[in-house]
């Protein structure tokens, strides 16, 4: 009796998901097949995503817009901005007309649904978080600074 069976351990032999570290497991639960499989984000996502780096803008104007140096540097920001949503949403207008899309449904079922990466599968929230994390999060540290620095000066 070797060591395994003796503390009543089981081995088990995993196969190899194929020659490249990208190929997809293709092992599911009953969870994960049941769940519905999309290849494209919901619109409402990009909204939200412009709404969090337009709440940051709003931040930076009203609290450190105090000279004329600050607000060059707050305008130029602004422009940059708008480049970043733009070309995007120009591009995905063009691509819209060239290959019209299915409706999308509803944000709600864009977050229980899982979304097809290059690596596998990730949640609809899950990839919404991970979009929204950066912006969000320095719209609070903004926050937090210009209150600070109200407070102190």
């Amino acid at each position: 009796m070797d060591a395994t069976a003796a503390h009543g351990a089981r081995t088990v032999f995993y196969e190899e998901p194929g020659d490249s570290w990208a190929t997809p497991v293709a092992t599911l639960t009953a969870r994960e097949a049941a769940t519905p499989v999309i290849d494209r984000l919901h619109p409402g996502v990009f909204g939200l995503f412009a709404g969090a780096y337009s709440a940051m803008l709003l931040v930076l104007w009203l609290l450190f817009a105090t000279d004329v140096g600050a607000i060059f540097s707050i305008a130029v920001c602004t422009l940059y901005f708008a480049m970043y949503l733009g070309v995007p949403w120009v591009m995905n207008r063009l691509a819209r007309e060239a290959e019209p899309q299915a409706v999308a449904g509803s944000l709600g079922k864009f977050f229980r649904s899982e979304l097809v990466i290059y690596t596998g599968r990730l949640s609809g929230i899950g990839a919404t978080v991970q979009m929204l994390l950066i912006p969000v999060s320095f719209t609070i540290a903004f926050v937090c600074f210009g209150v600070i620095i109200r407070i102190t000066g």
